[in-house]
């Protein structure tokens, strides 16, 4: 189950840096679907990956694998200013070179 933080003043502020310090498998606090509504994703379907490989080039890919071998790949697209993510994901043989041919959805559509 996710928690949720609440932050009321400035020493909860400070609390929320220690325990987000060195964090490294994160997604954005919240998103605007195409109808324009506020979505908060699920930290759960991602728990237990890691970052194992980058492509920070246009667009960037990011690359997951758990320790059951399990990954996903994020990509990251920024146009107009505007970013956009995207994933695809497996339950074997993770093989981040193959990442641009991969076709890529939305998170709930993936997880």
């Amino acid at each position: 189950m996710s928690e949720s933080i609440i932050i009321t003043n400035e020493e909860d502020d400070k609390k929320l840096d220690l325990l987000t310090a060195g964090v490294v498998n994160t997604l954005p606090v919240s998103m605007i679907n195409a109808s324009g509504d506020q979505v908060v994703p699920s930290f759960d379907s991602v728990a237990g990956y890691a970052i194992s490989d980058t492509d920070e080039n246009t667009p960037n890919y990011y690359g997951y694998i758990n320790g059951a071998g399990a990954w996903y790949i994020m990509k990251e697209e920024t146009l107009s200013g505007v970013s956009s993510y995207r994933y695809a994901a497996g339950s074997s043989d993770y093989d981040f070179s193959t990442r641009k041919t991969l076709s890529y959805s939305l998170f709930n559509d993936v997880f």
